[in-house]
């Protein structure tokens, strides 16, 4: 009888967690010094890797100030030695789809007049009908030298005649907007275009066509047939024709460029197992000549906030493993103090830093990346490198592995129905947490390609289960 109340005591101390059947682990002064240590390590390579992102983003910063500087700028498009500016020109075209809403307008208001006025409404004289736009298209000509032919059309909405009517086709705009303001109104404006080679004549109708596209987009081409060869072994040059058609419902005015490439390191780069020369291109223009990386600037600066954090937790856990020596008669930490430290790290710091630093390596290394944009500026840049370096092997590994760690923070409870009737319940719930905890790289593998892995797709169907367990969960 007089050890039911300590034997109570131990089963009010076994309860389970929400009905999960497992309990938090008692740590001792051992797992505590381990898990300072490790985490220590974890600081020390998220410091190189903070390093590492801060250089490349320097040098990349640094490169487009040197080659798009104001100076070797067209209208804030970059022009250097990789690439010429064939062509330029803007033009307010109607919109398309004008002519059925103005018929649909009418016709609703004279259905609604005679409708108020029924006996006059057979002598009432029928509205003046719309007449078609004859300006939803444009048509510019021009030339490449690059072989094989390769270049790049920029479509770009300008400010100036949204929504203001069909009188502001015949407005002058403005000589050279700024680069903010052509691409203020980039998610409004829709349009298709066509790319016709003129000579030598081709046999098919064009070479691609973009349907109801909306805004600010960079479309690289390249014309790797035999008459395209021919053409330029006899005369040098190749001609196109470039129809831009404005399938907004409202007048609009585009800006439309096109980039002839003229790097002299073209081969460099078209043999670069792990840039493509075509996507690094039109990335680094649909980024607004590359001003516009702000994920990897946040990735940076999110990675440094970290580094505070994280000291701030070891050190809190230090301090408890201070109070714990003090202690000479408690061996273990039975309090929560310990867990909640370790939880509100996981949540707060260790997912988001995985996916800060899964963002930086498909920001930098994939195909399209800052790297390979770098590229087109640097040959040096277009050698391959292993995207996993020591610096983001070991930020990447001790984050993971603090993320899978915690589960040694609980165990199951000590109670015969659990061990019975719940063990696999228990596996279910540990392999539920180790899909949520290593979800942002689960998620990233899934997003890479061959210039990140060498086996994407085994990778991708190995962490497939463990991705979508991860999202349903």
């Amino acid at each position: 009888m007089a050890g039911r109340p300590e034997e109570e005591g131990v089963e009010e101390e076994e309860e389970a967690l929400c009905g999960t059947g497992f309990v938090f682990r008692e740590v001792g002064r051992w797992g505590l010094r381990a898990w300072v240590l490790f985490q220590i390590t974890g600081l020390l390579a998220q410091w190189q890797l903070w390093r590492e992102v801060g250089a490349h983003l320097d040098q990349f910063e640094l490169t487009l100030d040197e080659q798009c500087r104001s100076a070797q700028a067209h209208h804030g498009v970059c022009v250097g030695l990789m690439w010429n500016l064939s062509t330029w020109q803007e033009a307010t075209l109607e919109g398309r789809k004008q002519l059925r809403r103005c018929r649909e307008r009418a016709t609703m208001s004279h259905r609604a007049r005679m409708h108020r006025h029924s006996r006059q409404s057979q002598h009432m004289a029928p509205e003046e009908p719309c007449r078609p736009s004859s300006n939803t298209n444009f048509t510019l000509e021009f030339s490449t030298h690059s072989r094989p032919p390769t270049f790049l059309v920029v479509v770009a909405p300008l400010p100036g005649s949204w929504r203001s009517g069909l009188n502001s086709t015949k407005a002058k705009p403005p000589p050279q907007p700024s680069a903010e303001a052509e691409w203020e109104f980039e998610d409004r404006a829709e349009w298709s275009l066509e790319i016709a080679r003129l000579l030598p004549v081709q046999a098919s109708k064009g070479l691609a066509r973009l349907s109801y596209h909306r805004g600010h987009e960079a479309m690289t081409f390249e014309d790797l047939s035999d008459d395209a060869a021919r053409a330029l072994e006899a005369g040098g040059h190749i001609a196109w024709r470039a129809t831009l058609t404005n399938q907004g419902v409202w007048p609009s005015r585009f800006a439309v460029f096109v980039e002839d490439s003229a790097a002299p390191h073209l081969g460099a780069v078209r043999s670069s197992q792990q840039c493509s020369f075509t996507r690094s291109w039109k990335a680094f223009n649909q980024q607004h000549q590359g001003r516009s990386h702000e994920a990897l600037v946040l990735c940076r600066a999110m990675l440094g906030m970290f580094l505070p954090i994280s000291a701030l937790a070891v050190y809190a856990v230090s301090a408890l493993h201070m109070r714990q020596l003090r202690r000479a008669r408690q061996q273990t930490n039975r309090g929560s103090c310990f867990h909640c430290l370790v939880l509100a790290k996981f949540l707060v710091v260790d997912i988001t830093q995985q996916a800060c630093i899964i963002l930086y390596i498909l920001g930098w290394y994939e195909a399209e990346g800052l790297r390979c944009q770098l590229c087109l500026f640097h040959p040096e840049q277009c050698e391959d490198e292993y995207a996993l370096g020591p610096p983001a092997w070991a930020a990447l590994g001790c984050s993971v592995l603090s993320c899978l760690a915690n589960q040694l923070l609980v165990r199951p409870a000590r109670k015969q129905r659990f061990m019975e009737d719940g063990a696999c319940l228990q596996w279910g719930l540990r392999i539920l947490a180790a899909s949520v905890s290593t979800l942002p790289v689960t998620t990233g593998v899934n997003w890479a390609t061959s210039a990140l892995l060498s086996a994407p797709v085994t990778a991708q169907v190995l962490l497939f289960g463990p991705c979508m367990l991860g999202w349903v969960t």
